[in-house]
């Protein structure tokens, strides 16, 4: 069965660094799965069908490795509390951006007409810095928001997915 990924506005690079820090196929459960998993591949799918095989894998896994069904599901839970990291994280970062936005100018100026007019055009020119920053920021925050979230979805599905081939 496909996990369903859903859609990240604009692109996938928020996405892609959630992935790379959440993957279940870079973990070691993962990697005791397919070690015993491997061989039975070679098992035409019409004399062992594929949940056959990942269940005996899982079996040969309890056997050898001492991989337990609770150990297994455990590590969606692990990847899901990483996941709820990089988002604090990230909102962190985004705060600590956000308060440190300083656009005033530096240093007393005298209030003659050529300063008062400078500094109107300085005014407008940070105004228009700031709302192009704010967007930026609001975007990069939408993408981050709409990765974590796929995110989020894919493992619970892969969870549940692991969850009923264990049940046979």
């Amino acid at each position: 069965m496909p996990i369903d990924t859903g859609v990240v506005p604009d692109n996938d690079e928020a996405y892609r660094k959630l992935l790379s820090k959440t993957d279940f196929e870079g973990t070691d459960v993962a990697a005791t799965i397919h070690k015993f998993l491997e061989p039975l591949k070679a098992i035409p799918d019409t004399a062992m069908p594929p949940n056959i095989k990942f269940k005996t894998a899982v079996l040969q896994a309890q056997a050898q490795a001492g991989l337990t069904q609770d150990g297994i599901l455990a590590v969606f839970d692990t990847l899901k509390a990483r996941l709820q990291q990089e988002e604090d994280a990230f909102n962190a970062e985004s705060a600590a951006v956000r308060g440190s936005r300083d656009y005033r100018p530096a240093g007393p100026h005298q209030p003659d007409h050529g300063a008062i007019t400078q500094l109107q055009q300085q005014l407008a020119q940070l105004s228009g810095e700031l709302v192009e920053a704010q967007g930026k920021s609001a975007h990069v925050q939408s993408q981050f928001a709409a990765a974590a979230q796929r995110r989020g979805g894919e493992i619970e599905q892969q969870k549940a997915q692991y969850a009923a081939l264990l049940k046979g």
